[in-house]
Parts: structure tokens; C-alpha cells; sequence
């Protein structure tokens, strides 16, 4: 169905009442003005001698006058009799009639007007077009309905008229009309936008009337006022409830005796003695036992000679910025002081340092913890570093500043007279407390800790220069065995520098080729056989000569060149088997940082996959240390190395808390007895059976056993008896490389 016409849009519609409105106020003076108008022109046209016609025409103007009159009477807008969109479109209609009745009254006048009478209908038609612009208010339909006719008809009195000026006359006409309608429209686009600007602001103030309302209600803040004496004059409900008092109460009330004594308070005395404009000083104050603190802001008032501000409660912010400033300066698991604040303490302790005093730092690191933590749980492991933080606090018992790093690492600041007497009884008060047993959900824990000590005196070092050098000596601690303390000296730093040469000439030699690997048979102690060889890596630095493992070794897993050093390794234990005749295997130690690297089972599978021999010919020797690091982890690694063929041997046995343990876990092929069984197997009959009872043990769990370290002949003859199959030590041979072992075996036959 075709959409219809209509003369009106939305804003007609929705602005309906609005238009009516501005019509009613001009309707009045508009009609008045017409019929006096009309009544000018039927006076000016009755000596013509058309009386009824006059006559008639003027009833006609007066008409539609009353009936526009009675149309906008308020009694009938918007609702009602007639709807306000309604009374739009009747007045349109009238308005169209009213232009009809000029137009035509026009023209019939100039048909037998004299020029005088042509002249006033001119002047009278003209201006009743251009009132009629302003006579309709704002709403423009009424106006073109009106102008249009009645510009017809006064470009027929322009013909009609003999001598009038036609073409002058008509274009005239028609400009006139055209500007007349064009204003029209403009004046009721403007009348829109202002309805529609008055309707935002409407909707603002309400918004505003909203919010202020809720402010009244909710807001923190409050209006305050006292007199020259500094007392509180005239206290509104706001201020008198969030003051915790009863009106006559705080009335009359010296406004600082409602604040606690402090530097604030008297700051705010001050602003106020000397008559100053301040803004939000925050004061701490007690009501009700409780800490609050209040933002006050004022300024001098001529009239009473006090001060008239606002206030506010911003303890909810001060707390949250309490809580903000906490977790920035301490830790959250120990609520010890964190890295930051032991930094920033430092730093002011050596600040402030006087002639004839020194401060100290004390460096722990837990050990065994990481162990504890992966096997027992992170749970565990919080609740023992919290253990050890209440520890530490109350052995220093408030002398000094203790912090917790992070993981499980601490620290301790010393300021003290006698400083160099208090901080090592001090240290070894904690490593006396930590050693002491924890309980925690049940299980009983042992830790120990390693300590770094190191001084500062006014002449140096910087804060940073010091904590290097208290980490130097908590390394030398931890290197020297653990559970140590050790005191930072000079010769720790050539120690760290060697260290560091030391480590850069390894990685060098891991890519120049200066690393060989030497072999050390495992011999059958029943039939003299040999049964395979262990791979030790030996390093010749071109100016140090020989570097044995145990100076570099360790260099390797603490600085993650182990990883590639052990891969090195591998592939070269495994090119070294294919060399072998028969099914003589090569052992290989890893170091738990090798059973951590996820590349482990890639680079063994590839070494055996390239040398072209049998899985079964590789041995990987392990320690008991590797379980105490990711157990589960490394379990797993093992369980694939194993299914893939090769064999795993657990080393250096006996000498862990929970050796047992593992052979229930995982089934070895080989159990490896440390040489510190072989070397008592003499003098200990003790060590003698605990020989008997892992052999008996292994043999029965299916596992072959090798005894290490055999330098003699009685020791070889004693394990023999106590039923171990594989031997290895200088008695047997000493590690050499592969064409002087191969000699050597040819030798012997």
C-alpha cells in the first residue's frame, strides 16, 4: 500500500503542543489586526457601490478571524476536544481560506478601482502577506497556504489594473512570495532546534538533580565552619554524624581539639592562626577508638573572622594507599621486607654512616629447599619459608633489618658498634635456629642455610658493591660444602674473576675441540674380562695444562654449559662404541641438568641412530641427586630412555637419605656401590655387610652391581665374596684416552 502524503513530519508531531502553544500567543493581535485590516479595505472599496459585495467579503475575513480564534483557545490543546497536531492542519486550512478570500478580494477591487483605491489595496494586500508570516507563530505550513493564494491574486490585480506595471508588479509578487515561504521554514527550523536544545538541557538538569541528590545522600564530603576562636559554629547533620558526636556536643567545640596530635595538626594550626587559604590537608583523627582521617580544605570568611570549608572521609583511601605502600615494601608471603626496601635501607643506612661505625649484610640461601619443593609441594614449601622468616625475626629480635630476596633467598642489615663480634654470632645463631627441625602438615623437614657476610665502613663500597660482595662469599659458602659461613675478602673477587675466565675458556673449548674423553675399563671380577668402559671428559687448557672434572664440572652445571657439554659427550661416547669389538658398552654420567633438558632423549636416540650401534651398548649412569629436582620429571625421562633400549645405572649408591626408595621406583639395570664402601671394606665389617646386603639386594631385584674405587688386591677379592660381578678402578686401570686403552688391552691379551 502506497505510503501517504502528509504535510507534517516527526517534529511536527512531537513538537505539536509546542506549536499550538507559539500560534496561541499571536492569534490575538494576528486576527485583531486583520479584521481592523479588512475593515480599512472594505471602507476604502464601499464608495466603489458594490455595498453587498464589500459587505460580504468582510463577513467572510471576519469569519475565518473567529473561527482561528476560537480553534487556538487553550481550553483546547493537546488533548481533548482537538488534538494539537489537529489544530496544526485546521489552521492550515483556514489559513488557505483566508488567502483565498484576500486574493480574490484583491482582484475584484482592481477591477473597479480607481488609482487611489488600486494604491491602498497594493499597500493593504502586500503587508497582509508579510504579517502573516509572523501572525501563524512558528509553524511554517499556514503561511505558504496563506501567501500563495493571495500572491495569485495580487498578480491578477497587477493584469487587471490598466496602467499598473505588470512585469515590475509580478516579479515583485513573486519574490515577495518566495522570501515570505522561505522564511517561514527557516524560523520553524530554528524553533525546532531550540525545542530540541531546551529538551537536552532539560534532560541535564535532570541528570545533574539526579547525581547531586545521590550526593546529598552518599558523599563523603561535608560543609564545616568556625569563628575567629577557632571554634565550630552552626555544624550541619552531615558533619555532626560523621564526627560522632550529638549537636550541642560539637557546637562551640575547638575544631582542633577534634584531631589527634600530630605534624598535621599543628600544619593545620598554623594555616589557620595566620589566616591562609589551604586545600585538602589530611589529618588522622579518633572516633569512636577507631583512626579516621579527614581532608579539610577552607578559606578565611571577612564576616565572623574564622574559616569556612568543605571536609571529607578519605580513610578508605588512606587505608587502600596503606595497603598499596605494604605490598610495594614487603613481601606477601613472609611479610618480611622485600627487595625494594632492604635496597632503599641499605642505601640510607650508608648514607648516615659515621666515622668508627660499620653496617653489615648477611646473605642466606636456603639449601635443599628447592628439592623440599618440588617433592613435598608448593604449598609445603610456602609454609616453610614463612617458618623460616619468623625464625629469622626472632633471632634478631629487632636488631636488625631482615628481608626475604625471593625463592629462598634472604637477607639481613646490621648496624651495630661492635659489629664485626655480633654478626658472626648473629649468623651462626640462624644457622643454629634454621637447622633445628620444622614441622608442616605433618611431616618433619630439615633445612640448613649457607651465609655471605659482608662490611661497609664510611669510605666504601656502594650498596650495589656490597651485596655483590656478600653474594661472592654466600658462593664460596655454598661451594665450600654448604652450611657454611663465609666472610666477603678481596681474594673472593679474583676468585669470581678466575671463575669467570675460567667459564669463558670452557666455552671456548667446547667449540675449539680442547675437551677429550678418557676411558676406564669395568672389569668381570670372576673372569678378568672386560666388559665395557666408563667415558670421563678431561680438559687440556693450552696454558693450563690438565683441568680435572672437579674444577670444571661444577663450573658447567652452575653456568648451563652442561647441557651442551654433556650432548658433546653423548655423540662421542657413542662414535667411541662403534669402535669396540663385541657388545663392550660405554657408561656415561649425567648430571641432573642434563636429565632436565627436554633435548635428552633427541640427543641420545640421534648419537645412537648415527654411531650405528645398539641402544643396549649406552649406559647412563645417574646420581641420586637427580630425584631430589623434579622427580616426576625426570622419572619420566628415564622411563623413555629405558623403553628405548638403553641402559641406566644408579651411581655413587648408599650415600643418599632414600637410596632404597628408588629401586622400588624405577628398575635399574645396574647398581653402582660408592667407593666409600670399597675403601672401608677392610677395617669395617659394617661395610662389609652393607656390601653382602646390596648385592643380595640387586640380584634379587634383577640388577647387576659394580663396585667402584678398587685399589688393591684384597678389596678385589673381598667383593668378589660378597658376590659383586663388575669392578673399576686404577687396580683394574686408569682412565686413558681410547688408542692408549685399546693398546693397553691388546697388551694384556
Amino acid at each position: 500500500m502506497p505510503k501517504r502524503l502528509s504535510l507534517f513530519h516527526d517534529a511536527h508531531r512531537i513538537y505539536a503542543d509546542a506549536f499550538v502553544a507559539d500560534a496561541e500567543r499571536h492569534v490575538n493581535s494576528a486576527v485583531a489586526g486583520i479584521t481592523i485590516s479588512a475593515a480599512f479595505a472594505s471602507a476604502t472599496m464601499y464608495s466603489s457601490g458594490h455595498h453587498l459585495e464589500v459587505i460580504a467579503w468582510f463577513v467572510a475575513v471576519a469569519a475565518i478571524g473567529l473561527a482561528r480564534v476560537l480553534l487556538l483557545r487553550p481550553g483546547l490543546r493537546g488533548t481533548g476536544e482537538i488534538s494539537a497536531i489537529a489544530k496544526c492542519k485546521s489552521l492550515v486550512i483556514l489559513a488557505l481560506a483566508n488567502g483565498v478570500v484576500w486574493g480574490l478580494g484583491g482582484f475584484a477591487a482592481a477591477t473597479v478601482a480607481t488609482p487611489g483605491q488600486f494604491f491602498m489595496i497594493s499597500i493593504l494586500l502586500s503587508g497582509m502577506m508579510g504579517a502573516s508570516a509572523m501572525s501563524y507563530g512558528a509553524i511554517a505550513m499556514p503561511v505558504p497556504a496563506f501567501v500563495v493564494p493571495a500572491g495569485l491574486g495580487f498578480l491578477a490585480v497587477w493584469v487587471a489594473f490598466p496602467d499598473a506595471p505588470l512585469a515590475t508588479g509580478s516579479i515583485a509578487t513573486i519574490a515577495y512570495v518566495a522570501v515570505l515561504i522561505r522564511g517561514a521554514f527557516s524560523n520553524e527550523r530554528s524553533f525546532i532546534a531550540k525545542l530540541r536544545a531546551e529538551e537536552r538541557a532539560t534532560d541535564s538538569a535532570e541528570t545533574v538533580r539526579l547525581l547531586m541528590n545521590d550526593f546529598t545522600e552518599q558523599a563523603s564530603d561535608w560543609l564545616w565552619e568556625i569563628d575567629g576562636g577557632l571554634r565550630i559554629v552552626n555544624p550541619s547533620d552531615r558533619f555532626i554524624h560523621v564526627a560522632g558526636r550529638e549537636g550541642l556536643q560539637l557546637s562551640g567545640k575547638a575544631f582542633l581539639d577534634l584531631f589527634d596530635e600530630t605534624s598535621e595538626r599543628r600544619q593545620l594550626e598554623s594555616e589557620l592562626r595566620n589566616r591562609r587559604v589551604f586545600r585538602k590537608l589530611t589529618l588522622p583523627l579518633t572516633i569512636s577508638g577507631k583512626r579516621r582521617w579527614w581532608a579539610l580544605s577552607a578559606r578565611p570568611c571577612e564576616a565572623n573572622g574564622g574559616f569556612r570549608g568543605v571536609a571529607s572521609d578519605v580513610t578508605a583511601q588512606r587505608e587502600a594507599e596503606a595497603r598499596i605502600n605494604h605490598m610495594a615494601h614487603y613481601d606477601a608471603l613472609t611479610n618480611l621486607a622485600n627487595r625494594y626496601l632492604f635496597n632503599a635501607s641499605l642505601d640510607h643506612a650508608l648514607n648516615r654512616l659515621l666515622d668508627r661505625h660499620r653496617i653489615c649484610v648477611l646473605y642466606l640461601d636456603l639449601d635443599q629447599f628447592k628439592g623440599i619443593n618440588d617433592t613435598l609441594g608448593h604449598a609445603v614449601g610456602d609454609a616453610l619459608l614463612r617458618e623460616v622468616g619468623k625464625r629469622l625475626e626472632n633471632t634478631l629480635n629487632g636488631r636488625g633489618l631482615v628481608a626475604r630476596l625471593g625463592g629462598d633467598e634472604f637477607a639481613v642489615l646490621l648496624q651495630d658498634e661492635n659489629l664485626d663480634h655480633v654478626a658472626m654470632t648473629i649468623a651462626h645463631r640462624i644457622m643454629e635456629n634454621l637447622r633445628d627441625p620444622y614441622v608442616i602438615e605433618g611431616s618433619e623437614i630439615c633445612i640448613g642455610t649457607s651465609i655471605g657476610v659482608a662490611f661497609a665502613d664510611p669510605q666504601g663500597p656502594s650498596a650495589s658493591d656490597l651485596m655483590k660482595h656478600a653474594d661472592l662469599a654466600l658462593y664460596r659458602a655454598k661451594e665450600l660444602g654448604r652450611g657454611k659461613v663465609v666472610v666477603f675478602e678481596s681474594a673472593l673477587v679474583e676468585f669470581a674473576l678466575a671463575r669467570r675466565e675460567l667459564e669463558m675458556d670452557l666455552r671456548t673449548a667446547l667449540t675449539d675441540g680442547d675437551l677429550r674423553l678418557h676411558f676406564q675399563p669395568l672389569m668381570d671380577l670372576q673372569t678378568n674380562k672386560i666388559l665395557g668402559y666408563e667415558a670421563l671428559v678431561r680438559w687440556h687448557h693450552p696454558e693450563r695444562g690438565l683441568i680435572l672434572p672437579d674444577e670444571f664440572i661444577p663450573l658447567a652445571e652452575q653456568t648451563g654449559l652442561i647441557v651442551e657439554l654433556g650432548e658433546w659427550v653423548i655423540r662421542e661416547a657413542a662414535a667411541t662404541a662403534r669402535l669396540l669389538p663385541g657388545e663392550l658398552t660405554i657408561s656415561i654420567n649425567l648430571s641432573p641438568a642434563q636429565l632436565r633438558s627436554s633435548q635428552l632423549l633427541a640427543t641420545v636416540v640421534s648419537a645412537v641412530a648415527h654411531a650405528g650401534i645398539a641402544p643396549s651398548r649406552l649406559e647412563l649412569e645417574i646420581t641420586e641427586g637427580v630425584f631430589l629436582e623434579d622427580s616426576e620429571d625426570c622419572m619420566r625421562i628415564l622411563r623413555e630412555l629405558r623403553t628405548f633400549g638403553v641402559r641406566i645405572a644408579l651411581d655413587d649408591f648408599g650415600t643418599g637419605y632414600s637410596s632404597f626408595g628408588y629401586l622400588r621406583r624405577f628398575p635399574f639395570n645396574t647398581i653402582k656401590i660408592d667407593r666409600s664402601f670399597v675403601a672401608e671394606l677392610r677395617e669395617s665389617d659394617d661395610c662389609r655387610r652393607i656390601v653382602r646386603a646390596i648385592s643380595d639386594l640387586a640380584h634379587g631385584m634383577g640388577m647387576s652391581v659394580t663396585a667402584e674405587g678398587i685399589e688393591d688386591v684384597s678389596q678385589l677379592s673381598m667383593l668378589r665374596d660378597l658376590g659383586c660381578e663388575v669392578g673399576q678402578g686404577f687396580l683394574l686401570g686408569k682412565p686413558m684416552p681410547f688408542q692408549l686403552q685399546m693398546g693397553k688391552s691388546l697388551q694384556t691379551g
